[in-house]
């Protein structure tokens, strides 16, 4: 939908902005990990629910509320106030809960489809891997934003494992 593609097109240039910022491009990161697997000959999955499914999703979960929410956001922005991150490093886990507490209260839509969904999507490709790969080890690459919901779903899955 429109409002997805829009949202993309903000996502890409705040992207940009960012990696220019930190000197490094957005998804380096992921795909310097890629390219170790595929040299040490690792198998690879990529877990991740996919982009156009999470925009679609997107579109139909942004609210009113949430837009006019965003366009204050933007504005406050553009007069410095916000809150002091240094973009140079991934940020500690009390930051990162802040944050996530933050995008939930003011954008619960989505936080919804950026975090919970894809939590959700994550952990159970990453249940079917173990439950699939009995006794090998598997490591789950995600995003800061990720890693508690999705280890949650998993461990509360296996119980303990």
């Amino acid at each position: 939908g429109f409002k997805g593609y829009l949202f993309a097109l903000i996502a890409m240039y705040a992207q940009n902005k960012l990696g220019k910022i930190v000197g490094m491009q957005p998804g380096s990161d992921m795909l310097e990990a890629y390219t170790f697997a595929k040299e040490a000959m690792i198998h690879i999955e990529l877990i991740d629910q996919p982009i156009g499914m999470t925009l679609k999703r997107l579109s139909k979960s942004i609210t009113w509320k949430e837009k006019w929410h965003f366009a204050a956001d933007i504005i406050k922005g553009l007069f410095g106030k916000g809150i002091a991150i240094d973009l140079t490093k991934v940020p500690d886990d009390k930051v990162i809960e802040q944050l996530m507490g933050i995008l939930k209260e003011h954008y619960p839509g989505i936080y919804t489809t950026l975090v919970t969904e894809r939590n959700s999507y994550m952990a159970r490709k990453v249940i079917k891997l173990i439950e699939s790969n009995k006794g090998k080890k598997i490591a789950a690459i995600v995003g800061a934003a990720h890693v508690r919901g999705t280890r949650k779903i998993v461990y509360d899955h296996f119980g303990t494992f």
